[in-house]
């Protein structure tokens, strides 16, 4: 585990959670920090409230992955649109002009983080609900960075990053210990499903033909990703 002076470790913050007795939103990516954080939270009987976030709302190969957790943790999973469908919309992300008129017209009101947060708690939860996520600070430079900053929990907006100084091989063995198989994303992609970039396009075009429809049919010019990658990088210089 990593150690930084001043700041509580993950057994700390979520024995504390424990006490309190009460339920907590957790921003549930399908992704390995994620889970581990969900199977630590039952450890202890902290009642969750799991909240999806779908990059592209309809794909069925996220939809049957949060069917087995839902069985695994016997919880209903809420999936929503996320913020960032929201922003790649409002932006005319891939969208051809015919489309662009339309969007524009009906000016969508794009959350930041803390909206969307106030927004989960209204619908869901109470207004103190704690609201946890899997950011660990050795994922990367720039996470390790912002927990130095700011610390893994913030009173302000109510967020906690409970298990902040795990490793990733902490994390991988907790999720073998508990027995769970990673969705098909860690096969595929290394990491979660979170954009619609070529690495993520590519190979759900090959994998999950039906499910790159519905892409197409959010973001009809995704295609032109496709031929960036494997058309134009391709192309002598």
């Amino acid at each position: 585990m990593i150690r930084l002076p001043g700041y509580p470790s993950s057994i700390q913050l979520l024995d504390g959670i424990a006490e309190t007795a009460k339920p907590v939103i957790l921003n549930f990516s399908r992704g390995k920090d994620s889970i581990a954080v969900w199977l630590e939270l039952a450890d202890r009987g902290i009642e969750v409230i799991p909240i999806h976030k779908s990059i592209v709302p309809g794909l069925r190969f996220v939809r049957a992955d949060l069917d087995r957790y839902e069985q695994h943790f016997q919880t209903r999973i809420i999936d929503l649109p996320a913020d960032a469908f929201w922003r790649m919309l409002s932006n005319l992300v891939f969208q051809p002009p015919q489309r662009c008129a339309i969007i524009e017209a009906a000016d969508l009101w794009v959350p930041t983080r803390e909206e969307w947060d106030q927004l989960m708690r209204e619908a869901f939860a109470a207004p103190d609900t704690w609201i946890l996520d899997g950011v660990r600070a050795a994922d990367s430079a720039t996470r390790m960075l912002a927990i130095k900053r700011w610390g893994p929990v913030k009173p302000r907006t109510r967020r906690q990053s409970p298990l902040w100084d795990w490793e990733t091989k902490e994390v991988w063995a907790r999720i073998k210990r508990a027995g769970i198989e990673v969705g098909p994303d860690y096969p595929l992609f290394k990491r979660s499903l979170d954009g619609i970039r070529y690495d993520y396009l590519g190979k759900i075009r090959t994998h999950f033909p039906d499910d790159y429809q519905t892409i197409l049919s959010w973001f009809p010019l995704a295609d032109l990703e496709i031929f960036r990658a494997e058309v134009m990088n391709a192309a002598p210089r």
